[in-house]
């Protein structure tokens, strides 16, 4: 029985899964809706649970609705918001709306698709409709993957150009797949009883089994009712800090009866709502952490109590099920119910598991990747729909029971079902024990006994789960199940001890107290216990390593036994030689050494124990495990387990007496795998003998399976010897990686992506990639094993490998006999067995027996199931009788990864679901010497509740498991660890803040309630769904402190930052608004916190209570600064910051207060929101930025890869680099090697890099055995010494001492100790930085050193990458941080229209009446009139009362609109005024618009003037072809855009020349896009105002020298607004209205679309092809500091390196002084436009010289059409190329007949009609134009060689021009000796980025 817990995202994601899937017992198509998915086929609807529902109005047990569940858990509105919403009056208020629709701030959903899911979608549409699929057609799985393949393997190839690996593929469609939402909508809670209740519950007699179901209901409330009364809370405050009470839980319950396999499976889905109604009204989200600590009380709770129901109601009795693996927790069933049955409807979902795996693998198999978890939904669909055993499957309850009931039938034989349900009914006849006081008090010790052999400290949560099951024992009904409970948790709890921490001095007003009577501050179920005798065992051990009195060896012992391993061979590190040493003479009762995983503690141990030996004592060795003991036992002469030792201590204390006494050494190997009460056991037994002990282990390897961590208490209080050189492993970078993955570091997976070790599967993948990597490695020769976590996943292993031996060795034929092994596979003679229990009953030689651990290969097998086997090591032989095989052997081809420990390999290949802690990790990663791979689970699609796993949605990369991995620590935690991390400083302070904070923001809000309450209801209406947006609270409480002692109210201050700049354009406008609130005044206990409001300060109850908060603050501050001076080096440092003991204290301080990770090396962490935080958080950081340079180093990082500053890693790395290049390495070299192995990994690029860089350093020259060693070990110590030779930095600090010594420095000058090693990776570092400073030169006196920044690194001009990008680099970041400012624009437009209208006696009001008016009457005179059949003919379709545009017509007559306006009461002076009439020379008033088509112009909500088209028949003679309103104020053109009015958010708009352009484009662009005209010659900056917040233009000027200037002048106005327009390309004389007249509005549209060209660009390729080099270099380094910093490479190598500073200014003038900088740059416009003056033969001159035809007849022609070709984005550069040295005839025939985006193919026709004509009939033709096009781009002049070949035959052309050809070649050959030196400079200059013009490449 199990009760389940899966998050719940918000959002339409329900749909899209339930569209495609088939969840749980259905196998159609899939679901439409959550609903649907919930409800199965229908006929058992959801319900509505749960107290909360009373706030909302509704009646629990009512039923579930689409509507509901959409409104709730897809945008967290209220359930009935539809009908709530309707029954509302017409008139309701924004309130009235707002409390009937929200329940607080609704969820935050993203609703649109990504662009990789839109293309997928096309793409599967377009396939769809290729293969006569209809709408409603399934696109098949395999063809969906493919597609994503695609689209994302071109994503990938073009980021990084390359194509991506199979994990990096896996990568990349995981996260171009994830949905946009990831906000929670709720939790799902899945209640399922065992297998023997749903089996009697399917074939039961009808009225038994609604008996059955009714339990399960009632069970199911029952938990429902624990968890909200004990379990349900949300948080308020700053960070959450208050856990307040709440109203009661909102859910839907969907109850089911089968499984996706269709056997019986009665379960109930809870969907709990993350929506909770806090006692105060205030609607808030679900407090997860007690849902999710008290989940497995949870499910006990609900297990009791459908347990009890069951006994009350039918009498059945439960017990633990005898079948079940003993290792695990036993399992209750009803008795009478037979196993055989339950395996059988098992059988049905194994069969779909199986079929699934193989769809998985063959899925895999095809696309290189694992499947997506919605695509392996679809494969367990496909699985589902092949394996099931009917055509159909059956729809009603009533059909399933009777398929239920023949399926038992058919197991249990004729009459099995009644003989079933007889023994069950006898079952229930036996009556149990009743419960008694006395058995409570026994359960009550027992629990609290159980719980200290589980784990040191235990919360309520645990004795609650406790308690649930044991009273089930007991309980014969619901009732006295609850009270057994109670009782059972209150008699274990008072036997429990608190467990030490920190509580809170200051007591808090009942404002801040829950009902209870707690604090708010305090957490639920947070409060720790622990036992006596856990307590006594700890005193014990911690007591026992107080002692120093116990045996010490002598120095000349101690260096006797270490030369007498030197000369056996073995000789030590420092670090061996130093715990050798310090354990044999520190005198210690108890001593820790810590040992890396391979750092060769055995070894020492050896030497350890022969010198204690020596000396005259004895030593014995223990370990965890028989096999391990078995190892020890090898070095250090005798050894036994630590359970053999306990045991025999209570049974025969006079052995284990014979073996400790007076003078022993106890070395403990694998100490922290051993449990606290067996350490203390044997520590406390010892030092009452005399002896002494030596705990030896890691503390970052797997940890003891009961109560452990006491090493790391032994180690924080005493001290511990510590070995981490590591000696395993052949990559140095590996052993260096293995310790960052010790502990915990994410960087350190960068080098096992570097290397391909890590590999993305599915659940069945996984385990076939791990046992192909271990096939391979052993069949060369290697020794590897196969890891996994769990033992079913060895078990497959174990299976597929004993397959395979036997499928693949002729030698092993498939055997006779075969025998059953205890985890359910077989073997037989030749296979690898592993002896799983020690049995000293079985011996193996006359001292050793058979151990749990072993490893033998089979030689016989009987009959009777007996083993004969030769043991793998010793070659020991042994017979295993029967009942031993069948229990405790197992295959041991594979293991998992606790039996791995302390083994050490040649390879690994390790399966990893997800749920590892770090340690399982490293131990996994730490085995093998030569290479150890990681095979990761990324998807599991066999769950039953995969759909709706928020990972379907969002899916995981293997990066992402593995940093959940990291961060999860597996670690034993001791009660005293838990006592010293609770009264932590860095914890406390972290906690004192946030309540000061936050009990400041209470405080205010009561006492100023009116006006919090002002801003919490008008807040949305200052800024829309302001109080929705995820920093709202932050906001609102910043808000309530800036008003507390100010006369403005919260909402005032509000309403001030929205007005000082817009908003649009953030994404959360509560973020941006936090940052613009002004400090509050004074500063608070801490500088960046706010001060007590005096208000509150002379308030008699909050004062003195927000005073002691205060005081807390700030004397945890000091006390994390105290700390920190003890600290010699912060985990956060970098190499190189300036730190001072006030600076590491104020960093520790913010860090503690902020509760930043400890792991995370940023300095100050995460930015923060609040201008106060934010300063503060600036100053920390200039003040330890470090003293030499680091930007030239990031500079170098993103000339190697884009994206590798984007690296969280990169800044830790710059630093790295920066030191050492400081300290004398040659880094560049190195680097350049690094970079040289090959592209890096997608993911953890710099870490990558770090790892590879360590490769080359570990492998420096250095002396190994330097002559002055023995002075660094007299001076510093063994344990310093070997700390210095397992750092990384060792070789070439060894290198750099060597040569001061040589150049006269004293040994002790360079290797005195270092007291500050802040900022430095460790000591060695530092010393190397000294000792680089020692012996440096110091420079001249008369020359002034250069600064560190103009000095770059040596080699570094040997590298492919360039530096000059360092200033650029600073100059986008100022681009990034500054807005464009535009003050002088606006200004002079406020001023100019208060010009206007100051001497204008009419109102603005007024005028627009009068055009209004005048529109109306154009608009009636429009039908009939030659304006209506030219719009007509024009726009393809009649706009006559299209509101968009309002066209009209104005009449013939002199005054007809004066006439009518005069009717209307408008005056003349009105009339003058508005534009709309004027005056003839003799005064008269007359129309302006006569006999024109009429175009009004609308500008902010009214119409401000007009356009008017002349007749298109008559002439000049009839005025312009356009007028517009006169200037007026009202109408100021420079201010308006013609169509503006249409534009909407959505919408691109379209710049073009006039309005009947802007018209055409907005009919075509179908609302994607508008077209808007300025009503002049060009845009005016006032019209680009209009368009700062749209989306980028497209530029659609006309095709000819005016619209190219134009287009030209409109880039410059928008590029300084930040847009990079595009540009539509028309032909030549076109305009868009043409376009729609001549081909409709499909192609003007199609057209619109694949405007994918830059202006900018098109502006470039002019600049090169018309201009000299550099002065094209100058100009297009003005193109470029105009455009966004993003395209910045794209052009950088056509602007010289001299031009660089030129570059960086002009970026920074468009930066800081846009207008101006647009002005000037339009000069090189006006040159353009001089140049468009030239005729075509003039501009092409150059072109004509490139390609000999200047004298040609044809040149003029050849020019006019070069122009249309480059206006067209033709590459005439190219063209040059191809077309030098020929005829003027093949020049005009190719470029006739070329096209801008096609390649170039040469027309040879005129060279061969000018040659013989036959040529082209001819067979040869085809070869001549390939050798004419080989001799072309030789150089040769075709001309000449046309008249040579004129009026020849065919064939001696033919032949003539093969002759050239040899000609050529002979010429190449003779020469190519003396160009290839040359070729190999020019090799060499462009792998340095030297182009062949000698220009610097990028």
């Amino acid at each position: 029985m199990t009760a389940s817990l899966h998050k719940l995202t918000a959002g339409s994601g329900y749909d899209y899964l339930t569209r495609q899937v088939a969840a749980q017992d259905s196998t159609e198509k899939g679901h439409a809706s959550l609903t649907s998915y919930y409800t199965e086929k229908g006929e058992v609807p959801g319900r509505w649970v749960g107290t909360g529902l009373l706030a909302l109005e509704m009646e629990p047990g009512s039923p579930v609705s689409e509507g509901q569940m959409r409104a709730l858990f897809g945008s967290g509105f209220h359930p009935d918001m539809e009908a709530r919403l309707a029954a509302l009056p017409k008139d309701a208020t924004d309130e009235q709306i707002r409390k009937a629709a929200r329940l607080g701030s609704p969820f935050t959903v993203r609703t649109a698709a990504t662009v990789f899911q839109q293309e997928v979608a096309v793409r599967c549409s377009q396939w769809a409709a290729a293969n006569g699929l209809g709408g409603d057609g399934q696109v098949p799985v395999d063809v969906r993957a493919e597609i994503r393949n695609e689209l994302a393997t071109a994503g990938f190839e073009a980021r990084m150009g390359r194509l991506p690996s199979s994990l990096e593929l896996s990568s990349e469609v995981a996260l171009m797949t994830r949905n946009p939402t990831i906000a929670c909508a709720g939790y799902d809670v899945t209640f399922t009883p065992v297998k023997s209740v749903s089996a009697l519950w399917a074939i039961a007699p009808q009225a038994m089994a609604a008996q059955i179901e009714e339990a399960h209901n009632a069970a199911v409330a029952d938990a429902l009712q624990y968890l909200e009364q004990r379990v349900l809370f949300s948080r308020r405050g700053h960070g959450g800090v208050r856990q307040v009470e709440v109203t009661g839980l909102i859910a839907a319950a969907f109850t089911h009866r089968d499984s996706r396999a269709g056997d019986p499976n009665l379960h109930t889905h809870v969907a709990i709502a993350n929506k909770v109604q806090a006692l105060d009204g205030a609607w808030l989200a679900v407090d997860g952490r007690p849902l999710h600590a008290g989940m497995v009380s949870i499910s006990e709770v609900y297990n009791t109590q459908l347990e009890a129901h069951l006994v009350e109601r039918l009498g059945v009795r439960f017990a633990a099920d005898a079948t079940r693996d003993p290792a695990k927790r036993a399992v209750r069933e009803v008795v009478g119910v037979p196993g055989q049955l339950r395996e059988a409807w098992s059988s049905r979902r194994a069969a779909i598991e199986a079929r699934q795996a193989e769809l998985a693998v063959d899925f895999q198999s095809a696309h290189h990747r694992p499947p997506t978890p919605v695509e392996a939904i679809a494969l367990a669909q496909q699985a589902t729909l092949e394996t099931r055993q009917t055509k159909h499957e059956p729809r009603s309850l009533a059909d399933q029971r009777m398929v239920w009931a023949a399926q038992a039938t058919a197991v249990l034989g004729t009459n099995g079902v009644t003989r079933m349900l007889a023994d069950v009914a006898t079952a229930g006849q036996v009556v149990g024990p009743a419960p008694t006081t006395e058995w409570v008090e026994s359960v009550a010790v027992e629990m609290v006994e159980r719980m200290g052999v589980a784990r040191a400290s235990w919360t309520v949560w645990h004795l609650q789960a406790e308690a649930s099951r044991r009273a089930r024992e007991r309980a014969t009904g619901p009732q006295q199940a609850e009270e057994l409970t109670a009782e059972l948790l209150a008699a274990a709890t008072a036997r429990c001890l608190p467990v030490d921490g920190w509580s809170d001095p200051v007591s808090d007003p009942q404002l801040l107290r829950r009902s209870d009577g707690q604090s708010m501050y305090t957490t639920v179920g947070g409060r720790r216990f622990t036992s006596t005798a856990v307590l006594a065992a700890e005193e014990t051990i911690t007591a026992a390593a107080r002692l120093t009195d116990g045996r010490r060896v002598d120095e000349v012992e101690v260096s006797l036994a270490l030369l007498a391993s030197t000369a056996s061979g073995v000789a030590l590190n420092a670090g061996q030689i130093s715990l050798v040493r310090q354990m044999a003479m520190s005198g210690r009762r108890v001593q820790v050494g810590l040992a890396a995983a391979g750092s060769g503690k055995t070894t020492a141990l050896a030497v350890l124990a022969g010198a204690w030996r020596e000396s005259g004592g004895t030593v014995l060795g223990l370990a965890p495990s028989a096999v391990a003991a078995g190892v020890l036992g090898e070095q250090v002469g005798q050894a036994a387990t630590l359970a053999k030792i306990v045991h025999d201590l209570h049974h025969t204390p006079r052995t284990v007496e014979a073996l400790i006494r007076p003078g022993t050494l106890l070395i403990v190997d694998e100490a922290g795998m051993a449990d606290t009460p067996t350490l203390a056991a044997v520590i406390g037994f010892a030092v009452e003998r005399g002896a002494s002990v030596r705990l030896i282990g890691d503390d970052q390897q797997l940890a003891a399976v009961g109560a452990g961590g006491v090493l790391r208490d032994i180690a924080e209080a005493h001290g511990a010897v510590h070995l981490t050189e590591i000696m395993r492993f052949t990559d140095p970078a590996e052993a260096s990686a293995s310790l960052a993955l010790r502990e915990g570091r994410l960087e350190a997976l960068g080098f096992y992506l570097d290397q391909g070790r890590i590999h993305a599967g599915s659940e069945e993948t996984v385990l076939r990639d791990a046992l192909n990597g271990w096939i391979t490695d052993k069949a060369a020769g290697l020794d590897s094993v196969m890891l996994a976590g769990t033992r079913e996943q060895v078990a497959t292993l174990n299976r597929w490998a004993r397959d395979h031996r036997l499928t693949t060795n002729t030698d092993d034929q498939p055997a006779v006999v075969v025998v059953g092994l205890s985890d359910g596979n077989v073997a037989s003679v030749g296979d690898v067995i592993v002896t799983r229990m020690n049995e000293r009953r079985i011996p193996i030689s006359a001292t050793d027996w058979v151990k749990n651990g072993d490893r033998w290969t089979i030689t016989a097998v009987d009959a009777t199931g007996a083993i004969r086997a030769i043991h793998r090591g010793t070659g020991l032989r042994i017979m295993l009788p029967p009942g031993y095989v069948a229990e405790h052997v197992e295959l041991g081809y594979a293991v998992t990864v606790h039996c791995a420990q302390g083994v050490t390999v040649d390879t690994t290949h390790t399966v990893l679901t997800g749920t590892e802690a770090r340690q399982q990790l490293y131990v996994a990663m730490s085995r093998g010497r030569q290479s150890n791979h990681a095979y990761v689970q990324v998807v599991d699609g066999s769950e039953e509740n995969s759909p709706i796993h928020p990972t379907t949605l969002r899916p995981v990369t293997a990066g992402d498991v593995l940093e959940q991995v990291l961060a999860r620590d597996g670690s034993s935690r001791s009660v005293t660890t838990e006592t010293r991390q609770a009264t932590d400083p860095y914890t406390r302070l972290g906690q004192a803040a946030a309540r000061y904070t936050d009990a400041v923001t209470v405080a205010i809000e009561q006492l100023h309630a009116e006006a919090a309450r002002e801003l919490d209801e008008h807040a949305d209406e200052v800024v829309e769904q302001l109080t929705s947006y995820p920093a709202w609270p932050t906001l609102r409480a910043h808000l309530l402190h800036a008003a507390a002692d100010s006369t403005p109210t919260p909402l005032q201050i509000l309403r001030g930052a929205v007005d000082a700049r817009e908003l649009g354009t953030a994404a959360d406008p509560a973020a941006v608004l936090t940052w613009r609130l002004p400090d509050p005044a004074g500063v608070g206990p801490l500088p960046w916190l706010p001060a007590i409001p005096a208000t509150l300060a002379a308030h008699p109850q909050w004062g003195p209570y927000l005073a002691a908060r205060q005081d807390q603050v700030r004397d945890f501050a000091a006390e994390v600064r105290d700390a920190a001076a003890m600290v010699s080096r912060p985990v956060w440092a970098l190499p190189g910051q300036t730190l001072t003991t006030t600076s590491v204290g104020d960093v520790e301080v913010w860090r503690a207060a902020w509760q930043v990770d400890r792991a995370d090396r940023r300095p100050t962490g995460p930015a923060q929101l609040g201008a106060a935080a934010h300063r503060w958080q600036q100053q920390l950081a200039d003040r330890i930025r470090p003293a030499h340079p680091v930007g030239v180093w990031t500079d170098l990082l993103r000339d190697i890869r884009a994206d590798l500053p984007r690296d969280p890693y990169a800044t830790v790395l710059a630093h790295r680099l920066a030191a050492l290049h400081q300290a004398g390495v040659p880094v560049t070299e190195h680097l350049a090697a690094a970079v040289a192995d090959g592209p890096l990994p997608a993911e953890q690029p710099a870490a990558a890099l770090w790892w590879r860089l360590a490769r080359h350093l570990a492998a420096a020259d250095g002396p190994t055995l330097p002559a002055w060693k023995t002075d660094l070990v007299d001076q510093l110590g063994y344990e310093a010494a070997a700390e210095l030779e397992a750092s990384p930095w060792w070789p070439h600090l060894a290198a750099a001492i060597t040569h001061a010594v040589d150049q006269g420095c004293t040994v002790e000058a360079l290797i005195t100790p270092v007291s500050d090693v802040s900022g430095f990776d460790d000591v060695c570092q530092a010393m190397l930085w000294r000792a680089h400073r020692l012996t440096e030169a110091p420079p001249a006196d008369e020359v002034e050193p250069p600064h560190p920044d103009e000095l770059p690194p040596d080699g570094i001009e040997d590298i492919d990458w360039s530096t000059r990008t360092t200033d650029l680099a600073a100059a986008a970041s100022l681009r990034e941080r500054t807005d464009p400012d535009f003050t002088d624009v606006k200004l002079r437009q406020g001023f100019a229209a208060a010009d206007r209208w100051a001497e204008e006696p009419h109102t603005p009001q007024r005028l627009a009446q009068v055009t209004e008016a005048a529109a109306l009457f154009f608009e009636t005179h429009l039908p009939d009139s030659w304006s209506h059949t030219y719009f007509s003919q024009r726009f393809g379709k009649d706009l006559a009362g299209d509101p968009r545009f309002r066209l009209g017509h104005a009449p013939e007559g002199w005054t007809s609109l004066v006439g009518e306006l005069r009717k209307q009461g408008f005056t003349t002076d009105e009339l003058l005024a508005a534009g709309v009439a004027t005056t003839t020379r003799q005064g008269n008033v007359i129309d302006r618009f006569r006999d024109r088509a009429i175009l009004p112009i609308h500008h902010e909500g009214v119409i401000v003037g007009f356009v008017g088209r002349r007749h298109p028949e008559v002439g000049d003679e009839q005025g312009p072809k356009y007028i517009n309103s006169p200037a007026s104020a009202l109408f100021a053109k420079r201010d308006v855009l013609y169509g503006h009015h249409l534009l909407t958010p959505e919408a691109v708009p379209v710049i073009v020349e006039g309005p009947m352009d802007a018209i055409a484009v907005t009919l075509a662009g179908g609302g994607g896009f508008v077209g808007v005209a300025p009503l002049g010659t060009a845009l005016t900056p006032e019209q680009t105002l209009l368009l700062s917040t749209s989306k980028v233009a497209v530029i659609a000027t006309d095709a000819d020298n005016a619209g190219h200037t134009a287009a030209e002048n409109t880039f410059w106005l928008l590029a300084g607004h930040r847009h990079d327009p595009h540009r539509l390309l028309l032909p030549t004389g076109s305009d868009p209205a043409q376009l729609l007249e001549q081909h409709g509005p499909t192609a003007l549209h199609d057209a619109l679309t694949g405007a994918t060209t830059l202006q900018a660009e098109l502006m470039i390729r002019d600049r090169v092809t018309f201009l000299d080099p550099a002065e094209a270099g100058r100009q297009i380094a003005e193109i470029t500091a105009a455009r966004p910093p993003a395209t910045w490479e794209q052009h950088l190598a056509l602007v010289p390196e001299e031009q660089t500073r030129h570059l960086v200014a002009r970026v920074n003038a468009w930066t800081t002084t846009t207008s101006a900088a647009a002005d000037d740059a339009r000069e090189q416009t006006r040159a353009m436009r001089r140049r468009l003056d030239q005729t075509p033969a003039d501009r092409w001159q150059r072109w004509s010289d490139t390609t000999g035809l200047t004298a040609a007849g044809e040149w003029a022609q050849i020019a006019d059409r070069l122009d249309e070709l480059h206006h067209a984005g033709a590459d005439t550069r190219l063209l040059a190329r191809r077309l030098a040295r020929v005829p003027a005839a093949v020049v005009t025939a190719t470029l006739a007949q070329h096209r801008p985006d096609a390649a170039v193919k040469v027309d040879w026709r005129p060279w061969a009609e000018t040659v013989n004509p036959a040529l082209l009939s001819g067979e040869g033709w085809g070869s001549v134009q390939s050798d004419l096009t080989r001799l072309q781009a030789a150089g040769t002049d075709l001309n000449a060689l046309a008249r040579r070949l004129a009026d020849r035959d065919p064939e001696k052309v033919i032949a003539g021009l093969r002759s050239v050809l040899r000609n050529h070649a002979s010429q190449r050959s003779t020469g190519s000796k003396v160009s290839e030196g040359n070729e190999m400079m020019l090799r060499q200059g462009l792998r340095r980025g030297v182009g062949r013009d000698g220009s610097r490449g990028v």
